[in-house]
């Protein structure tokens, strides 16, 4: 039974002097799943005050959810920043906060965001964030013990700029769960600078994982710490991720992830160029500590330093004792080693080709397409729709397609580059025109390279691992 209560006023806290709160809702939770519904900018503003026992977002005490309070927050809807729609953010545009633009969730005057958020495959377009000064900046500034899952922030203005600990979805997050999102855009920062996330850590026996994820978003950090993903990872895995972006970097530059201590990453690849002054690697820039176990993975985005004594590698810039297994990068990469500088615990089949040999495998553990080794031994592993079916998480595509990352059952790739995946695209082969097959509920493109995560799908139920083929 659904605990009714007196409303209590709003008290929302950091609204641009001419946001207005929404008005107060007789039921904050309608579908009873224990998740207050965001149906506005105003409410995903509001958000930030659900620890205030004043305030109408309160989880524990909103208006009906559950007796034992609520759990998190649901979007009910895509959202855009570009308020008026006149193609420019500024001060026309509701929470332009005085060119600062939007405040991250989680900063002051709540510490963190600890709780859930489910984007129910909506977009977020446009986020605009100019805080140069400020550390923890995106969408939400300091997740602890949070998980997000199911969203996209996308749109050509989008824009965050930060100091240190700076991303698209968050410039932070601790012991928390991220699943299903994407990025586009421009990020920029100091130190740990992501596309996704600025810094993903843990805390002691408390390892999560980052998985089912992309980023299209150019991503620069005038110190250390750019990653196509992430700026610097901690004591996590990473899972079914790829970026598409460049990366620059004073120093440890990674296509996927700048700087990394004891992580796992599997299943996963880069294609933006990566650049730094002394270190730099087609997936990790620099692995500072412990473990790093790199397992079927590719790069194929040109990877550069300019100080002549740089280290840069096409896997990894900086090794320190780094594991990889059945990986691979491109001779386009420009380096002809894997690593550029420490060492290797673990170097089992992997190998650089040409992209044009890369390309050439429609499957899995083929021996056809060059004569010296097995190229992607060992892709195999599936998971499980919720129908039963199973989809191998790799999709090879012909002859002349490096393989890309697959979700829910589609195959996430887009030939023609125009910011629409191939089975949604009613023209996959010409980029001028950007028609989708079908109308969704988010529209079809981004307008920054990268849709909404799933396009309106059903959720896939099961992501049980199969055996290997």
């Amino acid at each position: 039974m659904k605990f009714k209560k007196t409303l209590l006023a709003a008290a929302i806290i950091g609204l641009s002097a001419q946001v207005l709160a929404a008005e107060p809702r007789e039921d904050y939770d309608l579908d009873d799943n224990g998740l207050i519904e965001i149906n506005s900018l105003q409410d995903l503003d509001a958000m930030r005050n659900y620890r205030d026992a004043e305030s109408e977002f309160n989880l524990s005490t909103a208006t009906g959810c559950p007796e034992s309070g609520c759990t998190g927050f649901e979007l009910t809807t895509d959202l855009n920043f570009d308020t008026n729609g006149d193609g420019v953010i500024n001060a026309s545009d509701e929470f332009w906060n005085d060119g600062l633009g939007w405040e991250p969730v989680g900063s002051s005057p709540s510490p963190t965001f600890g709780a859930i958020f489910d984007g129910k495959n909506h977009v977020i377009r446009n986020l605009y964030i100019n805080r140069p000064e400020s550390d923890n900046v995106g969408l939400f500034a300091r997740v602890y013990w949070g998980s997000i899952y199911n969203l996209a922030i996308a749109g050509s203005l989008t824009s965050v700029t930060g100091q240190n600990n700076v991303g698209i979805l968050s410039g932070i997050i601790t012991k928390g769960d991220v699943s299903s999102v994407s990025s586009s855009g421009q990020v920029q920062g100091v130190n740990a600078v992501g596309g996704l996330i600025g810094s993903y850590q843990t805390e002691a026996n408390s390892r999560r994982t980052l998985s089912s994820c992309y980023s299209t978003a150019n991503v620069n950090a005038s110190e250390a710490g750019a990653g196509g993903i992430a700026g610097y990872v901690n004591a996590n895995n990473v899972t079914e991720c790829f970026a598409l972006g460049d990366v620059t970097a004073n120093t440890k530059a990674g296509g996927l992830i700048g700087e990394v201590i004891s992580i796992s990453i599997a299943n996963a690849y880069a294609s933006g160029n990566v650049s730094a002054t002394d270190i730099a690697g087609g997936l990790v820039g620099y692995h500072n500590s412990y473990s790093l176990n790199i397992y079927y993975a590719y790069a194929m985005g040109n990877v550069s330093v300019s100080d002549e004594a740089g280290i840069a590698g096409g896997l990894i810039g900086q090794a320190n004792n780094s594991s990889v297994n059945h990986s691979h990068w491109t001779t386009e990469t420009g380096q002809q080693y894997l690593h550029g500088g420490g060492t290797l615990s673990n170097d089992v089949g992997n190998s650089s080709y040409s992209q044009s040999v890369l390309s050439c495998p429609t499957a899995a553990d083929d021996t056809d397409c060059t004569t010296d080794a097995t190229l992607y031994q060992d892709w195999t592993n599936s998971y499980i729709m919720a129908d039963e079916t199973v989809v191998n998480y790799w999709d090879f595509g012909t002859a002349n397609q490096m393989p890309v990352l697959t979700a829910q059952g589609y195959v996430l790739r887009d030939r023609d580059g125009d910011g629409i995946w191939d089975f949604n695209d009613a023209y996959p082969d010409d980029p001028t025109n950007t028609e989708p097959k079908s109308p969704t509920s988010g529209g079809s493109s981004s307008g920054g390279g990268a849709l909404i995560w799933l396009l309106g799908l059903a959720a896939m139920v099961s992501l049980r691992r199969k055996s290997k083929a």
